[in-house]
């Protein structure tokens, strides 16, 4: 059974300035640049009907294209022991439209709402342990005002994602246009 979610590509414009970010905390596992996105949902284990329902009904999802930026860094979860390193996406009206659109095209197949706050990242690194580095402090403190200048995006991708030892591998099982309603299974 695959496990699904759906999210925005991270602007290539990025690149260089999140790769910068990845060094200075030991005991943690960098993400690629490939490996980088915007999860608007996790849907999680599906079996292959709802598969196929999932990928059918986003081509229905219509919304006016969204502006990108990166706006500071944070850890999850707020609260305990912090799990990932993420790069803050800046929300906005488009980008809060997208997701409720999304939502509810997929609530028409008996997918309900994530209930879990939406916090807009780009995940940067997950951390190997639940111990804090003394250097995390330090390390936000200094990266607090990463922003960058707005980048458009129209598409989004439903990738699957196989758990590995070394971390999760993700796979692109198609891109929607979400402004032209055009779209690619692979």
């Amino acid at each position: 059974m695959p496990r699904l979610f759906i999210a925005l590509p991270a602007p290539s414009e990025f690149d260089r300035l999140l790769n910068r970010l990845a060094i200075g905390l030991p005991a943690t596992r960098w993400l690629a640049a490939g490996q980088r996105h915007i999860t608007l949902r996790f849907i999680g284990e599906t079996d292959d009907h709802t598969f196929q329902g999932i990928g059918e009904t986003l081509t229905r999802l219509r919304a006016t294209a969204v502006d990108i930026q990166l706006d500071g860094i944070g850890c999850l979860p707020k609260r305990g022991s912090p799990k990932i390193l993420y790069a803050g996406i800046k929300s906005t009206p488009e980008l809060t439209e997208l997701r409720r659109n999304m939502n509810q095209l997929l609530r028409s197949i008996d997918i309900e709402p994530d209930p879990r706050e939406f916090i807009p990242h780009i995940t940067l690194a997950r951390f190997k342990s639940d111990v804090v580095h003394p250097r995390l402090v330090s390390y936000l403190q200094k990266h607090a005002m990463l922003r960058s200048k707005p980048v458009i995006e129209s598409t989004l991708h439903l990738y699957s994602s196989r758990l590995q030892p070394n971390g999760a591998e993700y796979r692109i099982e198609a891109t929607y246009d979400f402004v032209t309603g055009s779209f690619e299974q692979f």
